[in-house]
């Protein structure tokens, strides 16, 4: 193929991709507040970074990004762009629908909204699954995908992830003259003085999802970010993306070989492996 990029290809392009291969990755981003070191659409450019290293070592397609997602809690600051989330489901659906319509039977969406995306990428592939029980439908997060790599390589743990050490080391390693170095800060803040709402998205424990809005957010992050980006490096970004690229691609090929859901029979217990009276 002359892209892995569907915009880039022509409608004969797409037909003779179909006819060998029927996976495209979707990804969407946000246009929102990165702090002052970052630009408003670092999560856009994750999403599109990551999903085009993804195709390139699957052999699949991408489809044009999606600029705008569920950020209402970032309209605090000037740029922020948000939609309302059910806007968001009705648009992923259209393009889920779209896709289908065409052939496409293996769909991937590539979140680079971190968390926030996630509950309305879940409703609008389940409610588009449930149409086409046929079609296989997978969601990427660079959190989950790679959370061991990030848990491995981070060096400021305890505090928040927008706009942070790992976004900030992403955007070093992918498009460095983005990237306002010298206004660098760390930024931390507290939504509830509780151990069950951590700042730290992995720590481990009990934890409960706290609901906020901008407002709330812009007292815990007055600088529109929220984590400590001194402690980013190119070495960091390059991790996470071999991480994010090697399990994304060795997953498709997982979809690729999919043939349905199995039941695995259960393991008999030995006679003997049960607790014995006389055991103490």
């Amino acid at each position: 193929m002359r892209s892995v990029w569907l915009h880039e290809l022509t409608s004969d392009d797409i037909e003779a991709y179909l006819r060998r291969d029927d996976t495209i990755i979707v990804p969407i981003g946000a246009t929102e507040t990165h702090g002052p070191h970052l630009p408003l659409g670092t999560d856009t450019f994750e999403a599109m970074d990551y999903s085009e290293g993804i195709a390139r070592r699957a052999g699949v397609l991408v489809a044009p990004p999606m600029w705008f997602g569920d950020s209402p809690h970032h309209m605090g600051r000037p740029g922020t762009i948000s939609l309302r989330s059910q806007t968001v489901i009705e648009l992923l659906k259209d393009v889920y629908r779209s896709l289908v319509h065409h052939g496409f039977r293996r769909i991937v969406t590539f979140n680079g909204h971190r968390l926030a995306n996630l509950p309305v990428i879940q409703i609008a592939a389940k409610q588009v699954k449930e149409e086409h029980p046929d079609v296989l439908f997978a969601v990427f997060d660079p959190v989950q995908i790679a959370s061991e790599t990030h848990r491995r390589i981070r060096t400021s743990p305890g505090v928040g992830i927008h706009a942070c050490e790992f976004e900030t080391s992403h955007m070093l390693f992918t498009h460095p003259d983005l990237v306002r170095a010298d206004k660098i800060e760390a930024s931390r803040g507290t939504y509830i003085d509780s151990p069950l709402v951590p700042e730290d998205p992995f720590a481990g424990g009990d934890r409960v999802l706290w609901i906020y809005t901008w407002r709330d957010q812009l007292a815990a992050a007055p600088r529109g970010h929220h984590g400590d980006p001194t402690a980013a490096t190119v070495e960091k970004g390059r991790a996470i993306w071999d991480a994010v690229v090697a399990n994304g691609s060795a997953f498709i090929e997982s979809m690729r070989r999919f043939t349905g859901a199995r039941h695995a029979e259960p393991v008999p217990i030995a006679a003997d492996a049960g607790p014995r009276e006389h055991d103490s």
